[in-house]
């Protein structure tokens, strides 16, 4: 049920080597799919829950997310419904630290260390606009 809701809504990146986010459920636009944000951190994928969701459900979203992203060598579940906000690596590499490219802007993240990756790939737009106007 949850990988065919969100199938409509996620497909391959443009750019692999970009970082990015797939899927952006926290602005309420998707109907039930408020819980959930997908982000793309070559080569890591990260499954952001907001509220629990069925093992089974996050095994086929996992296995989707693998076939659109062959590059992909870890797919990471964050529960941040929980305090600590944990992260599972459900497949893959265990990958803590990373550098991400973002518009060809490089950041060094941390996963599973705290609640946030150090990188509000949602911002990405204000990035451009400072770019732009600095």
């Amino acid at each position: 049920m949850l990988l065919n809701a969100l199938k409509q809504h996620i497909s391959a990146p443009t750019n692999a080597e970009q970082a990015q986010r797939l899927f952006h459920g926290r602005g309420h636009a998707y109907a039930g799919l408020h819980h959930i944000c997908i982000d793309w951190l070559p080569p890591v994928v990260l499954i952001t829950l907001y509220a629990p969701e069925a093992d089974k459900e996050i095994t086929a979203l996992a296995n989707y997310l693998s076939d659109i992203l062959p590059d992909c060598t870890s797919i990471q579940l964050q529960h941040r419904y929980e305090l600590a906000g944990p992260v599972d690596v459900i497949r893959g590499e265990n990958i803590h630290s990373l550098t991400i490219n973002e518009d060809d802007l490089r950041y060094q993240i941390s996963l599973g260390k705290s609640r946030n990756t150090g990188l509000f790939l949602d911002m990405r737009n204000g990035r451009r606009w400072v770019r732009q106007n600095s």
